[in-house]
């Protein structure tokens, strides 16, 4: 038997004010290039530990994007221990100079984060909060791949509200010691609306008679 979600109005919580993009790439930079020095190291691991090991037929399609997240986490940890926490129970983040709230994924083709749209998951990629206080903004860290995992084809840092891409950095242009030479995009004006979450995302077991 399923479950279905109640009704979602975005009324009832707060809006993060996104940052612009030169002040979050000034103010993170050093975690930004970090970021961009770890993802080709991380995926030379999941070619050496992972695909070396376990034949093709074996693996589920998420194992790369999971493992990659396994592996850059760790290396987050490592370097950047004061900055790391959770932001739901499982949902690891990292906290920016500017106290935004950083999350690593795995992008597509148009650099937009995957989703699976739950609730929490809901609020994160339409920028809203359940409180008063934490209003500091979401921002994604993450990587696109080739279709075969055979190398990664970009690093970005994405800032999105919604269905809206409000900006995107190439990491791979960052100068470490001047920052960014790329070019803003235009930040679009933001029209509120209802987020959707999937139905029937919650299944309960029968209890045995």
């Amino acid at each position: 038997m399923f479950i279905q979600s109640s009704l979602f109005d975005a009324s009832q919580f707060q809006k993060r004010k996104a940052p612009a993009q030169a002040d979050f790439e000034n103010k993170n930079l050093d975690v930004l290039i970090a970021f961009r020095d770890m993802v080709p190291r991380a995926f030379a691991r999941l070619h050496k530990e992972i695909f070396s090991t376990i034949e093709p037929i074996s693996q589920d399609k998420n194992l790369p994007s999971v493992v990659m997240s396994g592996f850059l986490k760790g290396e987050l940890i490592k370097h950047f221990p004061q900055l790391c926490g959770h932001a739901t129970k499982q949902r690891f983040q990292l906290t920016g100079a500017g106290n935004e709230r950083i999350f690593i994924k795995k992008l597509d083709t148009q650099m937009r984060p995957s989703n699976i749209p739950t609730v929490d998951s809901v609020l994160i990629y339409n920028q809203l909060s359940n409180s008063h206080i934490d209003v500091f903004p979401n921002i994604f860290l993450g990587y696109t791949a080739s279709e075969d995992w055979s190398d990664f084809t970009g690093v970005y840092a994405v800032c999105i509200d919604g269905e809206k891409t409000l900006w995107i950095s190439d990491l791979m242009m960052l100068d470490d010691k001047n920052g960014s030479n790329i070019v803003t995009m235009p930040v679009q004006p933001i029209v509120p609306v209802s987020p959707k979450i999937k139905e029937g995302v919650v299944k309960i077991k029968k209890k045995a008679e």
